[in-house]
């Protein structure tokens, strides 16, 4: 039995309007989920790729190996305290290393709290560094040389670190034999791998693909072509559905109305508000310019007064030169006319 067709849209009350705009908004809605999920398949098919298989260099693999570590600290303690020992032997200087050492696991522990809560490397061996000399500043450590225990526990990192190198490198070379043996069967595992992931991306594309096209197809029937395209969207719907719904529409014409009257005055504000935006950057720049100007302006006038200063005291050096120049060298007659025109610029004054 065929399907009894609807009622026009226009021949619509505002209860069954508001039926219809919800029952499509709910079909509108599942189609944008539907081509977000494939849009998102079709990223991760293009970003997908047969995994290969790779070996790690020494210092990667050292500094990921949790066992080395132990070793390196390990080592470090034995040499320092061996190290103690034969200098208090051979030498008679007593270093109470271990001490120093304790003091440093502590300060260790609280710069790796320090360090794990994000701040950077260069901070946080400062602050182990600070850390350990307040402590001996303090007094906290009973060492008469300290920079000859600090010294000794360099060099006992230092010789811990050469055989942790050693003994990563014969680590790492039986683990890369291992690697060589098995990497042809772990790189086809991951080729498999890629296929099946690819064919199960594709064929999910391929369902939800139908199911768009299933939903265009109950879209298209359900609004026979008297809805615009570009009012079928979520947001437009939405709109619709809330003028019914509050009584300021009553049927299709008028919620159309009136949502293009919204999207002009928003559009409106939106041009108003960025041209008063660009109205307001006008302002700044001129004003940033006038400050400018005012800057150089007073530059301007400062170096004429300097400029006029200068000028002033080489006029008055020059007077007080020829002065001293009439009254040395000068006659009667020249002493008697610098007289007459000393009082003729005071007259003036």
């Amino acid at each position: 039995m065929a399907k009894k067709k609807r009622k026009d849209l226009a021949d619509m009350n505002r209860k069954e309007l508001t039926n219809f705009f919800e029952e499509l908004f709910e079909k509108v809605k599942l189609r944008s989920s539907t081509v977000r999920q494939i849009d998102s398949l079709q990223n991760d098919l293009d970003h997908l790729k047969p995994k290969e298989e790779k070996f790690d260099n020494v210092i990667s693999f050292i500094k990921n190996n949790l066992i080395l570590k132990i070793l390196f600290i390990s080592f470090t303690i034995v040499f320092t305290t061996l190290l103690e020992i034969f200098l208090e032997t051979i030498f008679g200087a007593k270093l109470p290393i271990m001490s120093l050492l304790l003091s440093i696991v502590i300060c260790g522990i609280a710069t790796l709290i320090y360090y794990k809560m994000g701040k950077s490397k260069t901070n946080t061996i400062l602050l182990l560094l600070i850390s350990v000399t307040l402590l001996h500043i303090m007094k906290v450590l009973d060492i008469n040389d300290f920079a000859s225990a600090v010294v000794m526990v360099l060099l006992s990192a230092l010789l811990s670190l050469a055989i942790c190198l050693v003994v990563g490198t014969v680590w790492l070379g039986i683990n890369f034999s291992k690697f060589l043996s098995t990497k042809k069967e772990k790189n086809k595992e991951n080729y498999n791998w890629y296929e099946e992931k690819k064919a199960s991306i594709i064929e999910s594309m391929s369902q939800l693909e139908k199911e768009f096209e299933q939903l265009q197809t109950e879209i298209d029937h359900l609004t026979d072509g008297e809805l615009h395209a570009s009012y079928l969207n979520e947001y437009t719907l939405d709109q619709f559905i809330k003028y019914l719904q509050t009584g300021r529409c009553n049927n299709l014409k008028e919620c159309a109305n009136l949502y293009e009257e919204e999207l002009k005055q928003e559009q409106r504000d939106r041009y108003m508000r960025e041209a008063r935006e660009r109205e307001i950057e006008i302002q700044q720049k001129e004003l940033k310019m006038k400050e400018q100007m005012q800057e150089e302006q007073n530059q301007l006038f400062k170096d004429i007064r300097d400029e006029m200063g200068k000028v002033r005291e080489n006029s008055e050096f020059q007077k007080e030169f020829t002065k001293n120049k009439v009254y040395k060298y000068g006659t009667s007659s020249d002493l008697s006319a610098m007289h007459d025109a000393e009082n003729k610029a005071r007259r003036s004054r």
